[in-house]
């Protein structure tokens, strides 16, 4: 299914820099970068949904709990923080760095400075994930037995029932509109 995306250029990476005061009383600034693929973003929000025990997508039904939220950020920082390599072609995380990024000084600052502005926040949320929905529209601009799904209508759907989101394997959750269109997404790409 990789090759799908081959020929689509939608990465995102989020990128910051925190200053703070070191153990040694130095003044350091630190440059930071996070990205989720669509199969990471997937992961996380299985991860999400057993740790919370209520959907990623609802999240924002809890943005008044601090609790919720400061933990939230930290997993997803902890999750979506690497290297980029040097060549450009890949997003470097392993459980090394994530540990040292986890006990650092840098980490402790950049959470509590996204848990106390929710603008910066969002845009770390928004660049830090692949454009799903960007990717999903490649697929049917891509697939005429797709399109020709979506563009035939449905008389039965009720708007009560669409837009809705959901889980389309190997891409994550994406918005459909109709039922044609989540018909077509899920028996395509199982």
């Amino acid at each position: 299914m990789l090759h799908i995306f081959s020929n689509l250029r939608i990465y995102k990476m989020y990128k910051t820099s925190v200053t703070f005061t070191n153990y040694l009383g130095k003044e350091v600034t630190q440059e930071l970068e996070f990205n989720l693929s669509a199969f990471e973003a997937d992961s996380f929000q299985e991860y999400f949904n057993k740790k919370y025990g209520f959907p990623l997508d609802e999240i924002n039904d809890h943005i008044n709990d601090g609790r919720i939220i400061f933990e939230f950020i930290k997993d997803f920082a902890l999750k979506s923080y690497g290297v980029l390599s040097s060549d450009g072609n890949s997003f470097v995380k392993d459980e090394e760095l994530e540990k040292v990024f986890k006990n650092s000084l840098a980490f402790e600052n950049f959470v509590i400075d996204m848990a106390s502005d929710t603008s910066k926040m969002t845009k770390f949320f928004e660049d830090t994930i692949s454009d799903l929905q960007k990717k999903t529209k490649y697929i049917t601009d891509k697939n005429p037995e797709i399109k020709k799904q979506l563009d035939s209508s449905d008389k039965s759907t009720t708007e009560e029932e669409y837009p809705k989101k959901i889980n389309v394997p190997g891409i994550g959750i994406v918005e459909v509109y109709s039922k044609d269109m989540e018909e077509a997404l899920t028996n395509k790409l199982k």
